[in-house]
């Protein structure tokens, strides 16, 4: 590895070992993520661990810290925008917690009503769990690598914390799943799932599609876009 990234095996193994205390340069750590083949939502996390910062990537990086103190500006607007989705929408904050949905994401999600964070929603709720087709296998595995990622971004965020071990603590099955997984997501945007939507002859295959707001950076709208399977027209469309 030392030889193909051109380095001394001393320097390499430093990075290995985690030894933060001299300097790693952009260059060489994307020298080693090209070696590697590192994903991109992998080398964004091994420039966050090396250098506590997003590198310039095709993904955008997290909520930055300054977002945090702007996290509903402009929200007014965003929420005004869900009305004209015919599909399951959200607004979440940088906790996931739901700042606004739409009639469609309620229909769509029986316990939604109940949950104000839509990362508990999908990950504790068992009847979320039974709509969500391959749950532990698909969703939460996906879920749990954003949960990670956030982490790893903003390391000393307490908040943070307390939602990271609430989704932990809900079951074992998580609780090992966050122990024995190391995969990281920063991006959903364009990912596939199926879910079962209520009164629907069989599961629908959906897209995710993450947008934000510069007006509101800290903010994102999730859509759950139908592309194959079964599309709500007379159930979905009348919001």
């Amino acid at each position: 590895m030392a030889a193909l990234v051109g380095v001394t095996p001393t320097w390499y193994g430093g990075l290995e070992r985690g030894n933060l205390s001299r300097v790693y340069t952009d260059t060489v750590l994307d020298r080693v993520s090209t070696v590697l083949r590192l994903s991109d939502n992998e080398r964004m996390t091994l420039f966050l661990l090396v250098k506590h910062r997003a590198t310039s990537s095709r993904l955008r990086p997290g909520v930055l810290a300054g977002d945090l103190e702007r996290a509903y500006v402009g929200s007014d607007v965003l929420v005004a925008t869900l009305a004209a989705f015919p599909w399951a929408a959200v607004i979440t904050d940088p906790y996931w917690q739901v700042v606004a949905s739409n009639p469609a994401f309620q229909r769509w999600f029986a316990s939604a009503a109940r949950f104000d964070n839509l990362m508990l929603l999908m990950l504790t709720d068992p009847k979320t769990r039974e709509q969500l087709v391959e749950w532990e296998d698909v969703h939460a595995p996906a879920l749990v690598a954003q949960l990670r990622a956030a982490l790893i971004e903003r390391p000393a965020d307490r908040v943070l914390q307390q939602l990271v071990e609430q989704v932990v603590e809900s079951s074992s099955f998580l609780h090992e799943l966050w122990d024995a997984a190391t995969r990281c997501e920063f991006v959903e945007d364009g990912d596939r799932r199926q879910i079962w939507i209520p009164g629907a002859p069989a599961a629908t295959t959906v897209q995710v599609v993450v947008m934000r707001s510069a007006g509101a950076p800290a903010l994102v709208v999730r859509e759950y876009v139908p592309v194959a399977g079964f599309i709500p027209d007379s159930v979905a469309y009348d919001v």
